[in-house]
């Protein structure tokens, strides 16, 4: 039974989605917006591929964490069928404020969207939920520059190379966004509404 609905007003495009960890409601995320866009009823899940996704607060962690699995579906042409493992990282990213009078000896490495990755050995095909990091800045001083945290969301899946005649488009989905979101926790369930730019 899905653990996601898929929302339909007249002007916009979404889907509420909801699990007993923040780890899960981010995979049934993830299952919604593919529902909404294609047809997965279909997908064989054989072909390993890692997702991740970074932001400094859950609003920011699941539209990108959504926009990464919309890119791998249109980017990439991959279709998921099954979400192995989920967790989330936390890490400090430097500071708030930097001032740089002198440009750098060396120009930074490039950043890649989507940037998929290779499975890791001995990773076993269970749905396996680690503990996940507070996603908070508690402690971050705004007045002053120091050290802010920044979250990443990592996912790793099953699935196989998109079809259109396998995996029918529904609809052409641009980007998760931030228009109405909501996510939190009620009543012991993680939940979160996301409207679609379609």
């Amino acid at each position: 039974m899905p653990c996601f609905e898929i929302l339909e007003h007249t002007a916009d495009t979404g889907f509420r989605a909801w699990g007993s960890t923040l780890e899960e409601l981010f995979i049934h995320a993830a299952e919604a917006l593919i529902e909404v866009a294609l047809d997965p009823s279909a997908a064989s899940a054989w072909a390993p591929r890692q997702i991740a996704a970074s932001g400094s607060g859950p609003e920011e962690l699941l539209v990108n964490w959504l926009n990464e699995v919309l890119y791998l579906l249109d980017g990439e042409r991959f279709v998921p069928a099954r979400f192995e493992v989920v967790w989330f990282e936390e890490s400090e990213v430097g500071p708030a404020i930097e001032v740089q009078s002198e440009p750098p000896n060396e120009p930074p490495s490039p950043v890649k969207t989507g940037e998929l990755w290779g499975r890791p050995p001995g990773l076993q095909p269970d749905l396996e939920v680690r503990p996940r990091a507070p996603l908070s800045t508690a402690g971050v001083a705004r007045d002053q520059p120091s050290s802010i945290l920044k979250s990443t969301v990592i996912g790793q899946l099953l699935g196989e190379s998109r079809d259109d005649a396998k995996h029918p488009p529904r609809i052409v989905v641009k980007a998760a966004t931030f228009h109405q979101l909501r996510i939190g926790e009620h009543n012991g369930r993680w939940e979160a509404e996301v409207y679609l730019d379609v």
